[in-house]
């Protein structure tokens, strides 16, 4: 049997609806790392390990932009009505 690739404009909105999903998927992730890292970095500095915890908030602050990040993209792809 052979496989038929999906054109057109069926093609489009699959492609669409997934690349969606997907943006959504990368920014709840990005938004449970930046609470990890938070957590991680306020467990080593009440465990005085201030080093460590530097580096927590620093991966923290990249997870918390990279999801800021993903929802500005998310906002200009949508479509505005006008």
């Amino acid at each position: 049997m052979k496989l038929r690739k999906i054109g057109g404009v069926a093609g489009r909105m699959k492609r669409r609806r997934r690349e969606k999903e997907r943006s959504a998927d990368d920014q709840v992730l990005a938004v449970a790392r930046a609470k990890l890292w938070t957590d991680r970095a306020v467990s080593a500095r009440k465990a005085g390990r201030m080093a460590d915890a530097s580096r927590c908030e620093d991966k923290a602050r990249d997870w918390s932009s990279r999801a800021r990040q993903i929802e500005r993209l998310r906002r200009e792809a949508r479509p505005r009505d006008g």
